[in-house]
């Protein structure tokens, strides 16, 4: 099993921001979902560190990061992981996402190209969070999205208000595998909980109102992109990411493969063994 070490740092706007690195080579730095932190990536940590360094990030309010009161946007987190790969002197860095941690890698790319980086790891993200009334299904498909506006609001509202641990739990639990055991649901629970709700509400409406299309069709690093058959994001959406980007390669991880949001959790080795690849 591979050891990883704490590491900390501090962006330029004085968040201070924690992040675990092990193994040593090329980097592959991975950034969590929305309120998730850096251990959702253990087995990763564990699993790849003798295959590349191994970086997961906690982005700020997040797991063990400093709990501040600013930059719940996706493009300062986009920011803070920019002011990180420069401090850390990174270069050929394969950026690895989880859920909203690829709209942090999209708008990076937005905001400052391909600077540093070698290649990208779409794991189950929409294009789009939020439905327009005016898509057909098979559009709401494409992009994947899940909540209509008014469902968006309702979410940000309870999540902000007295019932925000109750919501997190529902929330959380209606994205995961009944294959997973209970005690591990509960764990990925209370390290969503780190980061204030109030936080949470702010960061997840932030990023649930922009649309990437036209971001993801100007992507031209190669790219290897994770769909679950059974996940909450419609794994359509998935494969319309695949069939934009040129040269991409497309996993897509079956019910009984764990083919759930949290596949690399549910299912490491599957996991691990295709990005191991893909890196090679």
């Amino acid at each position: 099993m591979t050891e990883f070490q704490q590491l900390r740092f501090q962006t330029s706007d004085g968040a201070g921001l924690n992040l675990l690195s092990a193994g040593s080579g090329k980097p592959l730095v991975m950034i969590p979902g929305w309120s998730q932190t850096a251990m959702m990536y253990k087995h990763q940590l564990q699993g790849l560190g003798n295959a590349c360094r191994v970086i997961a990030l906690d982005p700020r309010g997040h797991g063990d990061s400093e709990n501040v009161t600013w930059g719940y946007t996706i493009q300062r987190l986009a920011k803070d992981l920019h002011e990180l790969l420069a401090e850390l002197e990174l270069e050929e860095v394969t950026l690895l996402g989880h859920s909203m941690g690829n709209s942090v890698i999209w708008a990076y790319l937005q905001l400052f190209g391909t600077e540093r980086l070698e290649k990208l790891i779409i794991v189950d993200e929409p294009t789009m969070l939020t439905i327009n009334p005016a898509w057909t299904e098979q559009q709401r498909l494409e992009k994947g999205a899940m909540f209509t506006s008014e469902k968006l609001w309702q979410a940000c509202n309870d999540l902000a208000g007295p019932d925000g641990v109750k919501t997190t739990d529902e929330f959380i639990r209606n994205l995961m595998s009944p294959m997973i055991e209970e005690a591990e649901q509960e764990w990925v629970i209370q390290e969503n909980l780190k980061m204030p709700r109030t936080a949470a509400a702010e960061l997840l409406y932030n990023h649930s109102s922009q649309d990437w299309t036209e971001t993801i069709k100007r992507i031209k690093l190669p790219t290897l992109i994770f769909a679950g058959r059974a996940s909450k994001s419609p794994w359509q959406g998935q494969k319309w990411i695949h069939q934009q980007i040129p040269d991409s390669r497309f996993c897509l991880f079956e019910e009984e493969e764990g083919g759930h949001h949290f596949m690399f959790l549910e299912n490491p080795i599957h996991f691990n063994q295709t990005v191991r690849s893909f890196l090679a």
